[in-house]
């Protein structure tokens, strides 16, 4: 059985999509034991983006996340109908709905920052800080090559 996905004959590359999927996976694992499992993944972000934001508004998470209007509107209704959101209209503009997390969200939210927190020591548990600080200047000299290439196409 193989104790590690890294693996010193092949590129960086690999090792780090193969780290990515483990690392990715270990999270899934801890959050499903800490996390409310009513809510998917996608919905967790939302109602997260919410407690940060609140007061924000459906175009807010349209640019955050990247999607379309239609995928926000069933996202809101979705969290909104199991409790963790309230919609309100804006005083102001009665066109616009105001979007605030319930104390079911806050409580999700805190729990949520405790696994963060959790996985961050998990992570780096026995890095010392010169590790710490070699690793992220290769991972600043990967990014810049990455973003040197996406910008050149």
């Amino acid at each position: 059985m193989k104790e590690t996905c890294l693996d010193k004959t092949k590129p960086i590359a690999k090792n780090l999509m193969a780290l990515a999927k483990e690392i990715r996976g270990c999270f899934s694992f801890l959050a499903t034991s800490s996390l409310s499992s009513e809510l998917s993944q996608t919905e967790h972000r939302v109602v997260g983006y919410i407690c940060h934001h609140p007061g924000c508004i459906s175009t807010d998470l349209v640019e955050e996340f990247n999607c379309f209007r239609s995928t926000v509107s069933q996202m809101v209704n979705s969290v909104a109908k199991k409790g963790y959101i309230e919609l309100k209209t804006s005083k102001e503009d009665k066109r616009k709905v105001l979007l605030f997390p319930t104390d079911l969200a806050l409580k999700q939210e805190e729990e949520a920052k405790r696994l963060f927190d959790r996985f961050d020591k998990l992570v780096e548990n026995g890095i010392d800080e010169g590790e710490k600080e070699v690793f992220l200047s290769v991972c600043a000299k990967i990014e810049e090559n990455i973003m040197k290439e996406v910008k050149e196409k």
